[in-house]
């Protein structure tokens, strides 16, 4: 009763999520970007010669794919994921 204000402190426990990747093709070559710094791409792609992994930016594409992906990053929680048919 003889407080005038009370406030919360969440303790600075929150996590960021990760940018959605977007998707560049340049010569037959994917390039995964994002803007959360240091981020990872996990890919998959439907298709018999590729089908999963994990890039620093690019893989390389020889035929039509069904793509999605998502980033990861350090202090960072998983991005939504991106699809798209190439």
């Amino acid at each position: 009763e003889n407080f005038w204000n009370i406030s919360s402190n969440s303790g600075g426990n929150e996590s960021k999520k990760c940018e959605i990747p977007t998707i560049e093709l340049n010569d037959g070559i994917i390039c995964f970007k994002s803007s959360t710094p240091n981020a990872n791409f996990y890919y998959s792609i439907n298709s018999p010669d590729i089908k999963s992994g994990v890039t620093d930016s690019k893989v390389k594409l020889e035929a039509l794919y069904n793509i999605s992906v998502y980033a990861i990053a350090d202090g960072f929680e998983k991005s939504d994921r991106w699809r798209k048919n190439r």
